[in-house]
Parts: structure tokens; C-alpha cells; sequence
């Protein structure tokens, strides 16, 4: 059985796929590694965005431990200060 995927699919987003969306392509073209892609050495966990700019491109993500996607994202400076007043967008990452 025959089943059309990504441009030829009739639901197909093209670039306005939505965040969810987005990352379960990325998880489906991007191989997860062993490692994480940034320390090398914890299993990775997270499908971080790069860019920010969440385009549909898997060179734009990285696999990463929990760690480094909060190093990177700026959420560990956050706890180890006790900042709880930042805001957050509405997907519940910092501003």
C-alpha cells in the first residue's frame, strides 16, 4: 500500500506547520544519537530549535540532554537564581 507522504500528502503544512508538528518531522528525518550533540555525554532527550525561528529545516536542531537544552534556553540560570517572575510564552518558554 501506497501512502503519500510530505508534499504530496492532501494535509501537508509546508513551512506553516506548527510547533508540535514541526518537531515530530524533525523527529521522523533526524537521526537521535547516542550522545548528546553538545556535552557528548549524557543520552540526549530533547529535539532543541537552534535558530529560534522553528524553520523547517533539520540543520536548524540539535539533540540535547535535559541539561544543555536548559543551559541553552536560559532556564538554568533561572532556577539556580530563583527567578520565577519571568514570563512565558504561550508554549511555557521564557520571553
Amino acid at each position: 500500500m501506497y501512502t503519500k507522504t510530505n508534499e504530496q500528502h492532501h494535509q501537508w503544512k509546508g513551512d506553516n506547520v506548527g510547533y508540535e508538528g514541526l518537531h515530530q518531522w524533525v523527529k521522523r528525518h533526524k537521526p537521535k544519537p547516542k550522545v548528546c550533540e553538545m556535552c557528548k555525554q549524557k543520552e540526549p532527550y530533547d529535539l532543541a530549535n537552534i535558530s529560534g525561528e522553528y524553520k523547517r529545516d533539520i540543520n536548524d536542531f540539535q539533540w540535547l540532554c535535559r541539561s544543555c537544552h536548559m543551559k541553552l534556553d536560559g532556564r538554568i540560570n533561572n532556577l539556580i537564581k530563583g527567578d520565577n517572575n519571568r514570563k512565558r510564552d504561550k508554549r511555557g518558554r521564557y520571553k
